[in-house]
């Protein structure tokens, strides 16, 4: 019985810590272009919350370029979703 629990188990803990970890690593990425891309992406994909974080990255970063219209927008319309 222990080695069933064993075997089942381990490989669900192993899976529950490599899964998690494509948000989290952009969330400490300094790259502004992917960081701008993927807040676009969960924005698109209607994951506000986690497009809310790395707008707020990015925003002080792009401010002042031609990309910023469109993510102060997006922004601010997240937020009015949430």
């Amino acid at each position: 019985m222990r080695k069933k629990t064993f075997y089942i188990f381990v490989p669900l803990f192993v899976l529950l810590l490599s899964s998690c970890g494509e948000f989290y690593k952009l969330e400490k990425s300094t790259n502004w272009d992917e960081l701008y891309e993927a807040a676009n992406r969960y924005y698109q994909n209607e994951d506000y919350n986690k497009a809310i974080i790395l707008y707020d990255k990015v925003l002080p970063v792009i401010r002042g370029s031609e990309r910023s219209e469109l993510a102060e927008f997006n922004y601010a319309y997240a937020h009015f979703r949430t």
